[in-house]
């Protein structure tokens, strides 16, 4: 038994040390259950050691061993259902934390299932390893998602209810601003994209099974997901989310599953997320006087638990899609922006499946709501920090002025005639340190030359309005360290302080955003570039503004 002193379940290296020691003395292979005894203070206790193998994330050809333990005694449980319970692991070597389902599979179909929801999980870059243990449980351990159900995020409960069936445990619905909708919602959206572009049907979305974490939401629980193509004709889903194409205990009847049916499950998230009524309650309610028939509430009745989302708006005689892609995202006010997501969320419930959106048109709408969710912060930024916005350009506009007026009495006439003269005036090149993208501006010498920073009024009133919507503190989900290097490169730009923007700029596209970041690099420059090529790079920085954008 191992002796570990009184702090040492928290020393992860002596852990560690004697988890190898019982591994190599036991000669136990990789993705393996371990019954670890250990004594803490003259206590003796029992660890549960999740012992995998899994793909090296420098090297795909090289495998890394990792180590997962919880006590039996005293895990979490993060939820428990028909299929199993998950519970809560740490890595022994980081102190990470990890999901781990625990199920007991008692039959091949039940075992194919644990197979096929594995097989999700790696399809959404989620399953962490797998393991079964002496007694046949089968473990799966996958990426733990922190945060609090959706459920909670709208809904006063009662805490003490732990009948998660019962209509009293919903005691209000919370009411939460429209800014905080529309979050949501972008963020919902980018889950079932996800989704898709993984080939796969969820076949159980609801309210339940998102995690709320800041301003991002997870879809979870992956335990009825299929590929998409799969011709399923089972009643699947949790009752109040069922499509009414599968929601019949007739399988004749039934059509086959499809992301139709996801879309409209998904829509009635968002109508719960919109609505101002108690729709949990009153699907409780519903549920408990139907004595386990099975059959959801209808398309109709949903309509009647939420009818506040439902309102008829004319739409000039355009179909939902056309007038939500007409919709002008730069002057819109939290009323208007209520209406919109309704419409979007009455296109999603249609009854007729055929008449929902498609991946692609969710993907176009989707990205027109966020174009709306950054012009809203960029103009509540703009108007809380207008007085400092203000001061800092002030400077700036000074620095120009007196740069252009030992040329010139009139800079932005002197920049105007630059800007139509040969492009072929203003040489530019790359070059590259220490694996740091860099550009200069080389000018021709036996040509007029512009002076330095002279750049016209209208090409610093596009600068000011870009640096703005670029700085604009987003609310969406991003990944942390590209938000992080987003922010360091924002603060460096707004100081022009080329070397740090540089660096940051370098470490978002190589996190993530690829090529298009080159062009941001310009900003280093701007400064110094005749206004012909201010207005070229005006283009491009705004094009690949677009990619630093959320995508979740």
């Amino acid at each position: 038994m191992a002796v570990l002193g009184a702090k040492n379940e928290k020393q992860f290296p002596e852990l560690m040390t004697e988890i190898k020691r019982y591994i190599k003395k036991n000669n136990i292979k990789p993705n393996a259950f371990i019954s670890l005894p250990i004594e803490i203070e003259g206590n003796e206790r029992t660890i549960s050691v999740l012992y995998i193998e899994t793909e090296s994330t420098e090297k795909k050809s090289e495998k890394k061993k990792e180590y997962y333990f919880y006590e039996a005694e005293s895990f979490k449980t993060l939820g428990e259902g028909a299929q199993g319970k998950v519970i809560l692991a740490k890595n022994v070597d980081t102190g990470t934390h990890v999901a781990v389902k625990i199920q007991r599979p008692n039959s091949t179909y039940e075992m194919k299932a644990v197979e096929r929801e594995r097989a999700s999980l790696h399809k959404m870059q989620r399953l962490v390893g797998s393991l079964r243990d002496p007694d046949k449980n089968e473990y799966t351990l996958m990426q733990y998602v922190k945060g609090e159900n959706l459920l909670h995020e709208l809904y006063e409960l009662d805490e003490h209810i732990s009948d998660k069936t019962s209509m009293d445990r919903f005691i209000a619905k919370k009411i939460i601003d429209v800014d905080k909708k529309l979050r949501l919602i972008i963020a919902g959206l980018n889950q079932i994209i996800h989704l898709s572009n993984a080939q796969l049907l969820h076949r159980d979305i609801k309210t339940d099974n998102f995690i709320s974490s800041g301003t991002c939401l997870t879809l979870i629980d992956l335990g009825s997901a299929i590929d998409n193509g799969d011709e399923s004709k089972e009643l699947v889903g949790t009752y109040g989310y069922i499509p009414p194409e599968i929601n019949t205990a007739s399988r004749g009847e039934r059509a086959i599953y499809a992301t139709a049916s996801d879309i409209w499950a998904l829509g009635v998230v968002f109508t719960e997320i919109l609505t101002n009524e108690n729709y949990q309650q009153q699907l409780k309610r519903k549920q408990a006087t139907q004595f386990g028939n099975g059959v959801s509430p209808t398309y109709e009745e949903i309509i009647t638990m939420m009818p506040d989302v439902f309102e008829v708006f004319d739409l000039s005689g355009k179909t939902a899609e056309t007038w939500l892609n007409g919709v002008d995202v730069s002057d819109l006010n939290d009323g208007f922006i209520k209406n919109l997501l309704q419409v979007l969320v009455q296109w999603m419930i249609e009854n007729d499946p055929t008449q929902r959106p498609t991946i692609t048109q969710i993907e176009k709408i989707n990205q027109k709501l966020i174009n709306i969710h950054m012009n809203l912060q960029t103009s509540k930024y703009q108007e809380k920090n207008k007085h400092l916005m203000s001061s800092r350009w002030a400077g700036m506009r000074a620095r120009i002025n007196t740069a252009s007026s030992s040329q010139s009495q009139d800079s932005e006439t002197e920049a105007q005639s630059v800007s139509s003269s040969d492009s072929n005036d203003v040489v530019r090149h790359r070059s590259k340190s220490a694996g740091v993208s860099s550009s200069k501006v080389v000018q021709n010498q036996k040509d007029e030359r512009l002076p330095n920073n002279a750049i016209s009024a209208e090409a610093i009133r596009k600068l000011e309005e870009l640096i703005q919507m670029l700085t604009a503190p987003s609310t969406l989900c991003i990944e942390s360290a590209t938000d992080k290097a987003l922010a360091v490169a924002n603060n460096a730009i707004l100081s022009v302080l080329k070397k740090k923007a540089e660096t940051a700029l370098s470490a978002i596209g190589k996190a993530k955003y690829g090529k298009k970041v080159d062009s941001l690099l310009q900003y280093a420059d701007m400064f110094s570039a005749p206004e012909s090529s201010i207005k070229d790079e005006i283009a491009k920085i705004k094009d690949a503004s677009e990619v630093l954008r959320p995508k979740i």
